[in-house]
């Protein structure tokens, strides 16, 4: 079991309370509570090593921005992670023509935003209306409100 990498509190007039955090291997993995008590440890299998880790520093990061301040007990390890690579961007298209129409996929990350885009490419103006007609409905039907 290694160190706490990252060592965080975060006290007030109602609050007095700790956040840790730290990777093994491509486990992420957190332990906070009240500061006094064990508190509660949780672990999350990233994948990899550098998922656990960019992990690591983007909650840790979100923390600080919260008001946890480092608690001073492992301040060299923060400066590791504050410096971890970022993860790198990906974008990709995917293409497949399924009965009758072609479907187009973009997707592409940024930073912690995902965007799609679909398109599909189908054998007349009526049948576009048709099908916008049943996803429109389809998102509405699952919460959705056209902004």
């Amino acid at each position: 079991m290694s160190e706490w990498q990252v060592d965080l509190v975060y006290t007030d007039e109602k609050s007095n309370k700790f956040w840790r955090g730290r990777t093994d291997g491509s486990d992420f993995i957190v332990n906070y509570g009240r500061a006094g008590t064990d508190g509660q440890t949780k672990a999350k299998d990233m994948g990899s090593a550098e998922a656990a880790s960019a992990e690591l520093a983007k909650v840790a990061k979100q923390k600080r921005k919260k008001g946890y301040a480092d608690s001073g007990a492992n301040k060299s390890a923060v400066a590791v992670v504050d410096s971890a690579p970022p993860v790198a961007n990906k974008s990709g298209t995917f293409a497949a023509n399924r009965a009758g129409k072609v479907v187009q996929i973009s997707i592409a990350s940024d930073g912690e935003t995902i965007t799609t885009a679909i398109r599909e490419t189908l054998a007349s103006p009526e049948a576009a209306a048709l099908g916008y007609d049943k996803i429109s409905e389809s998102l509405i039907a699952s919460g959705y409100k056209k902004t």
